[in-house]
C-alpha cells in the first residue's frame, strides 16, 4: 500500500478556528443560540454571537468582520 504521511502539527495561533453552536433557554422559555469562534491553539475565544436565531448568512457576516481584525486562519 504505502507509508502514511504524518498528520500536520498545529503550533501557531490563527492556524485553525473552531465554530461551535450551543443553545439554552431562559426562565421565560425563550430559546437562544450562541455561536462561539475559538482559536484551536491558544483556546482564545475570538467571538461569541448570541441571538434567538443564527442563520448561515449571519455566520458568514460575523466571520467577515472577524477576519480583518485577526487575519484569516490557515484552515
Amino acid at each position: 500500500v504505502g507509508a502514511r504521511a504524518p498528520a500536520p502539527v498545529l503550533a501557531l495561533p490563527n492556524q485553525r478556528w473552531t465554530l461551535d453552536f450551543v443553545h439554552d433557554q431562559l426562565g421565560t422559555g425563550q430559546r437562544f443560540r450562541v455561536l462561539n469562534v475559538v482559536d484551536d491553539i491558544t483556546r482564545e475565544r475570538l467571538a461569541a454571537v448570541v441571538d434567538t436565531s443564527i442563520s448561515g448568512r449571519r455566520v458568514v457576516r460575523e466571520l467577515a468582520m472577524l477576519v480583518p481584525e485577526r487575519g484569516a486562519p490557515t484552515t
